[in-house]
């Protein structure tokens, strides 16, 4: 799962620069990333990656918040997660400062006066793993 995980945290990556220098024009966060075509096209290229990592992604902003919902080919039971989720939160903690730079630069770009990015990974079966959410400052 470590494996799929950074995986799927470096896929992230890749697509925060391209939002962060398309997203220009001060349009809303919801605005730029759900109907400019470039941005659109960076998405279909993460949706791309991720399924070769036999993942399925999914990036949409709603309101202030970017989100990114990624859905990992494993069922996990509440005993695997109990053992799991520190292991995920490690992995978590170390993306918040590579986030917090992506929201400040968005917002910057944006016209919303709050940005924040949402990465949710859940299982197979839909069942949430973990949420990690950062407020730009």
């Amino acid at each position: 799962m470590k494996k799929q995980l950074s995986r799927a945290l470096l896929v992230v990556m890749a697509l925060s620069l391209a939002l962060s220098l398309a997203a220009c024009g001060k349009k809303s966060l919801e605005d730029a990333v759900n109907n400019d075509k470039e941005i659109q096209s960076s998405i279909e290229e993460l949706k791309t990656a991720a399924a070769a990592q036999n993942m399925t992604i999914d990036v949409y902003a709603e309101g202030d918040a970017l989100h990114y919902d990624y859905i990992l080919p494993l069922t996990v039971t509440a005993e695997e997660l109990e053992t799991a989720l520190p292991q995920l939160q490690v992995m978590a903690d170390s993306l918040k400062e590579s986030l917090q730079g992506l929201a400040n630069d968005l917002k910057g770009e944006v016209s919303n006066s709050t940005v924040k990015i949402v990465v949710t990974f859940y299982d197979e079966a839909k069942t949430e793993l973990l949420t990690t959410e950062i407020e730009a400052e």
